[in-house]
């Protein structure tokens, strides 16, 4: 309906969830690819590697947003990530299923996260690269098994096939949202409202 020059309409705004997640792991897990594949929708299985930190907005669809901050693998980094982890509602924490090395780093981030971020931290687990699974890779099951232990989202993922990239996205926002409508005082970090 025109009024003057002013148009109105009897669309109601939307509101977007915004969020907090981090996402970590070794250097060459695939931290960035899966970011990359996600954002943009393709097989990006090389990405140069993040010096420090890098900041993506990622929006599930009209209703969430993650506000990503991926930290660099390389040890020299780790002393930094406290400075982007911080007030994170949601971790991603991503390891090479040909490198058990990079399993134990994941482990090592959880245990840190655990201790120095809320309670209610949602953490998904990546284990990346499953298009190049071979005899010898570290067995998913066990790693399963770990995130059903301790109320971990858990998937295999590959950015080269896209296995389960958008689908682990949507679950830490599905698991966000859920543990928002069964406790209030959770809270995302902002509500923007979009005319």
């Amino acid at each position: 309906m025109r009024k003057g020059n002013m148009i109105e309409t009897t669309e109601k705004p939307w509101e977007i969830e915004r969020y907090k997640l981090v996402i970590l792991g070794d250097a060459t897990v695939g931290k960035s690819s899966i970011v990359a594949s996600y954002t943009m929708g393709k097989d990006l299985s090389y990405v140069e590697s993040t010096l420090v930190a890098s900041f993506t907005s990622i929006y599930l669809d009209k209703s969430v947003r993650f506000d990503t901050w991926e930290v660099a693998g390389q040890e020299r980094w780790r002393d930094l990530a406290p400075i982007y982890y911080r007030g994170a509602q949601a971790a991603l924490i991503v390891y090479d299923v040909q490198n058990p090395e990079s399993l134990n780093i994941a482990k090592g981030w959880i245990e840190e996260l655990r201790k120095k971020l809320r309670k209610d931290l949602v953490i998904a687990i990546a284990a990346n690269k499953v298009d190049l699974w071979i005899d010898g890779c570290i067995d998913s099951q066990d790693v399963q098994n770990y995130a059903l232990q301790n109320g971990f989202i858990f998937m295999e993922t590959s950015v080269k096939t896209g296995e389960n990239i958008s689908a682990l996205f949507s679950a830490i926002g599905e698991e966000l949202e859920l543990r928002q409508s069964n406790n209030p005082h959770i809270n995302s970090n902002d509500k923007c409202i979009i005319h």
